[in-house]
């Protein structure tokens, strides 16, 4: 009888371990669960942040500095995941003082592009092609 009460106990032993160590599991995947919830959770509420505080006008702001011009930007998303990144979406520039509205090229309206017009525009392409390569190879000598 001794025999069978020690087979019985020998048993029992290895499940209690098992147990202990899926218990261990558990744990450690609640605390890595547990942390990519707090980084979802502090990605969106920096970005919520950014959104409704001074904090976009101080970041804008510090765009016009930078590019010496006025700055408009859409919004901010801050993300976590990739490392640090904040990102401005639909940035639009102001004008540069230095070059007009339109910068350093010319617009000049030639009419619109007719099924008739459609046969010579390359020869005015080309014309206005060669006449600025011309005019940019006469400013370098």
């Amino acid at each position: 009888m001794s025999d069978t009460l020690s087979q019985s106990v020998a048993a029992s032993q290895p499940r209690a371990s098992i147990h202990a160590r899926s218990r261990g599991w558990s744990r450690w995947f609640k605390w890595i669960l547990l942390f990519f919830v707090l980084l979802w959770l502090a990605d969106i509420g920096i970005s919520l942040l950014i959104r409704h505080t001074r904090l976009q006008r101080k970041i804008t702001a510090r765009l016009e500095s930078a590019f010496g011009r006025p700055v408009q930007v859409g919004s901010y998303d801050f993300s976590l995941w990739g490392g640090p990144t904040l990102q401005a979406q639909s940035v639009t520039f102001g004008e540069d003082p230095r070059f007009g509205s339109w910068g350093k090229q010319n617009c000049v309206d030639t009419g619109p592009l007719t099924k008739k017009r459609m046969e010579t525009v390359d020869a005015e392409f080309l014309k206005a092609t060669v006449d600025f390569i011309d005019r940019a190879n006469n400013q370098k000598t």
